[in-house]
């Protein structure tokens, strides 16, 4: 994998309540099976494997963040061997493709944050607007959820 492949974004949103998050992540490029960060398996187990090239989106903000545990937050710990090993990646199984990196990075976030705010998990939440993201994104920007990508 060509290292240089890859892109640094800092999301930062804004709650409701006047809360700020920031979150930071590194986009990585893999043109192949073989050049994945993750594990195939966690691929499988979720019955999609990704087109190339594909995206694979590192956390960049450490341990834990703003006394969240991670494993509260929709976040896969890298099994496989390598550079990455045990490293922590976005947890987001559909395809993502380069011109659409940001809006799931701004989504994710968005998302998170409202699990902050609220204590209700994202994909709980998502249900209720018949598994569309769109419509529960549209919605939380109409409670006064906000944010950027840089």
């Amino acid at each position: 994998m060509d290292k240089n492949n890859s892109q640094a974004f800092t999301v930062f949103v804004k709650t409701p309540a006047k809360k700020f998050f920031r979150f930071k992540f590194l986009a990585i490029e893999a043109s192949s099976e073989e050049e994945l960060l993750i594990e195939s398996t966690f691929y499988t187990e979720h019955d999609v494997m990704p087109e190339f090239p594909h995206y694979e989106i590192l956390w960049c903000n450490g341990g834990h963040y703003n006394g969240m545990l991670l494993t509260d937050m929709h976040l896969h710990k890298s099994k496989k061997e390598g550079d990455y090993f045990y490293s922590q990646f976005l947890c987001f199984t559909g395809r993502i493709a380069e011109k659409s990196v940001k809006s799931i990075l701004l989504a994710w976030c968005i998302g998170t944050a409202y699990r902050f705010e609220t204590g209700e998990d994202m994909n709980d939440a998502i249900k209720r607007f018949g598994g569309s993201i769109d419509k529960f994104i549209s919605d939380c920007q109409n409670k006064g959820y906000g944010g950027i990508v840089h």
